[in-house]
């Protein structure tokens, strides 16, 4: 006559939430009937290497502890979820000095801390092709350069920089 199992208990902490680019971190349970406890995804973004989980994105994830049991136990089994929540960016655009109409077009140049594309809009005496800005007229052109995020990263503050466009001066030989 075969004994009925032990029945065990894992314990299993939560899982406090988290954000995108956080750096990965040990998973630790368990059995108080001595035995070894494994780990699993259950669901969500993450990678796991034996104890440690890897978050690759944001969103919720589901681990789940466990352990097959042994002779005398029965298996064990307890979820934990917690979220992943987007991360921020910031934008870096350095200032753009004051031009004289009729300077050759330029590159605008930005960048956001999460490496994704940064886009600009003109407001003024000028036109954009592309990230290439064409001086059109003398005044203020305004740029306003964005990132609106994506499905791991929070939109980014937008960041304006403003540049006065002056007409050309001319001297006369011998004035």
């Amino acid at each position: 006559i075969k004994a009925e199992p032990i029945l065990q208990t894992i314990t299993f902490d939560s899982i406090h939430d988290k954000t995108y680019g956080d750096k990965p971190f040990l998973l630790s349970a368990t059995s108080d009937a001595d035995l070894e406890v494994f780990f699993e995804i259950v669901s969500g973004p993450a990678n796991l290497s034996e104890d440690t989980l890897t978050i690759t994105g944001a969103g919720e994830i589901t681990i789940k502890a466990f352990n097959d049991g042994d002779d005398k136990h029965a298996s064990a089994a307890v979820e934990r979820s917690f979220s992943v929540a987007k991360a921020a960016q910031t934008i870096t655009f350095d200032t753009i000095p004051d031009k004289i109409l009729g300077d050759e077009p330029f590159a605008l140049s930005a960048s956001a801390s999460s490496g994704l594309p940064v886009s600009f809009t003109v407001d003024g005496p000028a036109t954009l092709d592309d990230n290439i800005l064409t001086l059109a007229d003398t005044g203020i052109v305004v740029i306003t350069a964005a990132q609106a995020g994506n499905e791991n990263y929070l939109p980014a503050e937008e960041v304006v920089r403003s540049f006065r466009v002056k007409a050309a001066t001319f001297s006369l030989p011998g004035k």
